[in-house]
């Protein structure tokens, strides 16, 4: 039973204060058919809203079974709302977009009905009012009448004690007013219905009861029929609190689904804040990984590509060893005697001009091993496939005069004057890699593992860091002057030296008397000292005329392999795509065994400063474009979301409680944001598997700033859904709908 006691309704308008209900006092009980008449303005609407829990009451009380409600809070009325009162809203109150079923479906779902009991009971009822034809359109596409048959069905479905009906026949033909007005007084057996018509005349034939009110005053209230026997309105009680998460996510996808447009709108929208996002994001990042070019101490060659990895025991490495680390996730190669890579060659391209044996141009630069390289680095061409093919910086094919560039020219020796004493050996370009990739350090020219694996390139990689000292009866001599030559016509073990080198280096010796004498050719390990010899013997003594541009001694390649060819590996590069593989690599190296150097990052403390501020920057410009996002995202979203207003409030109305809006709208703003972070995702991974001028972020991201990126989006769109939610519950549920919905 609902009684109410003294129970008065204030609006407060234009700065005064207007009474709604005065002091009513009245009694209702299940079994009754009532109708609510007065003129406009009398407070019928008011009092049917204050009954059904829509709008709260200023002063009286109302007992709902017994039990006072002055106290009850929003959440007490959203319960009361779902659990016991079906509403027919004279302006319909559906939602538009949905379709005939999903109105009635969504009343079930609040009510807690479980789906598979739904369907059956949704096309039940939709027959019963003569809607079957129009069960899958879209409500908006009705006419006034069948728009209020779906707003009775809904009522039907939900099957409450309560039934609240705001001049439901007011836009209906007189034959199907009467069809529903029967129907009603059907239910009213064992159930309480308030209907409120601005005419008695309309519904007389059904009434149990008539009250009549005059200015927010019960005037007339006349009893037709014996009082039923119901004593309580019989308040069901609920098994469920909120929507499950099934429902939840139904709601939300009904949503998405019934308004494709406004749907896509927020998907631009969303596209828009997570590119401007990924690209500020990704530049930070970037940032935080990036080294000034200022060079490493060490090591010249800081290709990104490039680990150092050393023994930490300062022992040799053995083939076991090499295996392993070569098995390690992203690495592509391991190059022993890696010091090749810090080596500066001098290139020779020939441009096709005029000048003899010296047309073309030189370019000083380093080795790379192509395993550092995909085929999408490249421009064009393919990547090398033997050890006679290699991949050059756009900037060497930039400089030569040809469309496309078909072979280098590698000098073994970096000092020369004149062509024909250098030592030049011919290579086929294959590919172009672009200058952004390879731009720091001379990383002009890649060579394929085949390369690495020579005599002559290891001779080359040792002789830099290795002492060589020639010994002749007891006396050393340091050869701080040497070339390997391999078309002056020395032969493997034999030695050309120039008239200085006997003159300063062994003045007891003629020019003739040099050649035919045996040398011992000296060196020692940088790392454990051990001692290498191999003997050699004078070939040959420069003329004069051949000495200038020659070292003082020259020494056949073959020659130097062999006194190399016993020295332990202590040192390896491990060769990688990208920094971020890299990072990857470099973590997964056992830090007890193994000394690691990353030469792409290093940085003097000067530049590391600058990078700090940089990063700090980078990072204030992060978190004030996620502010200003959030802020055009919330001016942009307005209107829709004032579109959307209306049809939560319905929900509320049918007894959603807050927390159940909440959800429903996060779910989808989410919804929308995950699928523009997959989209994004995706079009980033594209950009970097092709060459574009969009710049490339996905070799700077780990795995936890993707995993960063989703929680701050998502995050914002949590915020901006509930930013929303807050308006729409700022006002009842009766106010929202005299307002249309509107956000304030």
């Amino acid at each position: 039973m609902i009684r109410l006691e003294n129970v008065s309704k204030y609006y407060h308008q234009n700065g005064g204060v207007t009474r709604a209900l005065d002091r009513i006092n009245a009694s209702f009980r299940r079994g009754e058919f009532i109708v609510v008449t007065g003129e406009s303005g009398s407070g019928k609407s008011t009092f049917l809203n204050v009954v059904s829990g829509l709008d709260r009451y200023e002063s009286g009380e109302m007992y709902i079974d017994g039990k006072e409600t002055s106290y009850y809070s929003e959440s007490d009325f959203e319960d009361y709302r779902r659990d016991n009162v079906a509403f027919i809203f004279q302006d319909y109150n559906i939602i538009d977009a949905y379709t005939v079923y999903e109105n009635v479906d969504v009343a079930l779902m609040i009510g807690g009905v479980a789906k598979k009991d739904r369907r059956k009971r949704i096309k039940s009822i939709i027959d019963r009012v003569g809607l079957t034809p129009q069960t899958h359109q879209k409500t908006s596409k009705l006419s006034g009448g069948e728009k209020q048959r779906v707003a009775i069905a809904r009522a039907l479905a939900k099957d409450a004690p309560l039934i609240v009906a705001d001049e439901p026949t007011g836009n209906l033909d007189k034959n199907t007013s009467e069809k529903i007005l029967k129907l009603l007084k059907e239910l009213s057996e064992d159930k309480l219905v308030l209907l409120v018509s601005h005419s008695y005349e309309v519904a007389k034939n059904y009434a149990s009861r008539h009250i009549r009110l005059f200015d927010g005053k019960i005037i007339e209230d006349k009893t037709f029929e014996e009082l039923p026997t119901h004593e309580k309105l019989g308040r069901k009680t609920s098994d469920h609190a909120f929507l499950t998460p099934k429902s939840l996510v139904t709601i939300a996808g009904h949503n998405l689904k019934a308004m494709p447009k406004r749907t896509l709108f927020v998907l631009a929208l969303s596209l828009l804040i997570v590119l401007s996002f990924a690209f500020t994001y990704g530049s930070y990042v970037e940032q935080t990984h990036a080294r000034a070019p200022g060079g490493h101490p060490h090591f010249r060659n800081v290709s990104e590509g490039r680990i150092v990895v050393n023994k930490a025991s300062n022992t040799p490495m053995d083939a076991s060893e090499l295996e392993t680390l070569g098995n390690l996730r992203g690495v592509q190669a391991v190059l022993p005697y890696d010091t090749i890579l810090d080596q500066q060659f001098s290139i020779h391209v020939d441009n096709g001009g005029y000048g003899g044996p010296m047309r073309g141009y030189f370019r000083t630069t380093n080795v790379n091993h192509a395993a550092m390289l995909r085929s999408r680095d490249l421009i064009d061409g393919r990547l090398p496939e033997n050890a006679n093919e290699v991949v050059v910086n756009e900037a060497v094919q930039r400089f030569a005069d040809n469309d496309a560039l078909e072979t280098i020219q590698l000098n073994f020796e970096v000092r020369f004057q004149y062509m024909e004493y250098l030592d030049l050996e011919t290579f086929d370009v294959v590919g172009t890699v672009s200058s952004d990739r390879t731009a720091a350090y001379f990383n002009e020219v890649y060579f394929h593992e085949d390369f690495f694996a020579r005599d002559r390139v290891k001779t080359a990689a040792m002789k830099p860091y290795h002492d060589i000292r020639l010994t002749y009866d007891g006396t050393e001599r340091f050869l701080y002057q040497f070339d390997m030559m391999m078309e002056s016509g020395v032969s493997e073990g034999k030695v050309e030296v120039s008239p200085y080198f006997v003159n300063e280096l062994l003045p007891d010796f003629d020019e003739e008397d040099v050649v035919g004498t045996v040398f011992t050719l000296k060196t020692n390990d940088v790392i454990t000292g051990e001692a290498y010899s191999i003997d050699v013997e004078v070939a040959k003594v420069y003329e004069f005329e051949e000495q200038t541009g020659r070292a003082l001694i020259s020494i056949h390649p073959d020659t130097l392999y062999e006194l190399y060819a016993d020295i332990d590996i202590h040192q390896v590069s491990l060769i990688v795509h990208d920094r971020f593989t890299a990072h990857s690599v470099i973590d997964s190296i056992d830090d007890d065994a193994y000394g690691v150097v990353y030469p792409a990052e290093y940085e003097d403390s000067f530049n590391r400063i600058f990078r700090i501020i940089g990063q700090i920057m980078q990072g204030v410009a992060s978190v004030a474009l996620l502010v200003v996002l959030y802020f055009l995202a919330f001016l942009a979203l307005r209107n829709v979301m004032q579109a959307r207003t209306k049809d939560f409030v319905i929900l509320r109305s049918l007894g959603a409680k807050q927390k159940d809006i909440h959800r429903i709208s996060v779910l989808e703003m989410c919804a929308v944001m995950a699928l523009s972070l997959l989209i994004v995702f995706v079009l980033m991974l594209i950009n970097s598997a092709y060459r574009t001028p969009i710049p490339d972020y996905i070799p700077y991201l780990r795995f936890s700033n993707y995993v960063l990126m989703v929680i701050v989006l998502l995050t914002l769109s949590v915020l901006l859904a509930l930013r929303f939610n807050q308006k729409i519950y700022a006002v009842s549920v009766n106010k929202a709908f005299k307002e249309g919905g509107e956000i304030q």
